[in-house]
């Protein structure tokens, strides 16, 4: 399964480059590429935007290509996503892409390879992992939902995407709220940050 890092957003409410800020030995970035690489994720693609040369940077030594949303400053998820999926195209045997958040370094590597041996279930679903009755990411969907992403409008909710699409919706009931759990902000990262 194929893997879509969104990290395309311009860190407004961190004011600097927060997917490049240190967590543990590494950057918040790299610890989410590496997650998805080690849950078994091939290829990766990490879509950046704003403080793309820092991002591209952070990820260059690993095994993953970087593409560029150059709408990125219109803040729209709908439209990274688009552009991660069109890299992804082209590969003919990808089944299914699971949709990661560049910020959310705290979620563990065993969410994931749960993810994928769920989805191996009932691939013609779409994934979400569910803690406390709330859904969160990342998330797997199918190659056959792609065509209708790819041309829902980008300035529209993937929220409402999912919610009108014709497939079967699962979730995965798992036992941490890092699914919900964002670096947004000085007080997230402070908070978050392990030591």
């Amino acid at each position: 399964m194929a893997g879509v890092v969104l990290a395309a957003g311009l860190a407004r409410r961190m004011g600097r480059s927060k997917l490049t800020l240190p967590w543990g030995s590494r950057t918040i970035i790299e610890h989410v590429v590496r997650t998805l690489l080690a849950a078994g994720c091939a290829p990766v693609v990490v879509v950046t935007g704003g403080w793309r040369a820092a991002v591209e940077d952070a990820v260059a030594h690993l095994p993953v290509r970087c593409v560029f949303n150059p709408a990125h400053a219109d803040g729209s998820m709908t439209r990274s996503l688009q552009v991660g999926l069109r890299a992804l195209e082209p590969q003919a045997a990808l089944r299914a892409a699971l949709v990661a958040l560049g910020d959310q370094p705290g979620i563990p590597v065993v969410v994931v390879r749960r993810l994928l041996r769920a989805w191996a279930q009932e691939p013609d679903a779409v994934w979400h992992p569910e803690h406390g009755g709330r859904r969160g990411h990342p998330w797997v969907l199918p190659r056959r939902a792609w065509p209708a992403l790819l041309a829902w409008p980008p300035d529209a909710p993937v929220r409402d995407f999912l919610r009108g699409l014709d497939l079967p919706q699962r979730r995965l009931p798992v036992a941490t709220p890092a699914i919900h759990r964002d670096v947004d902000t000085p007080a997230d990262y402070a908070a978050q940050r392990p030591t």
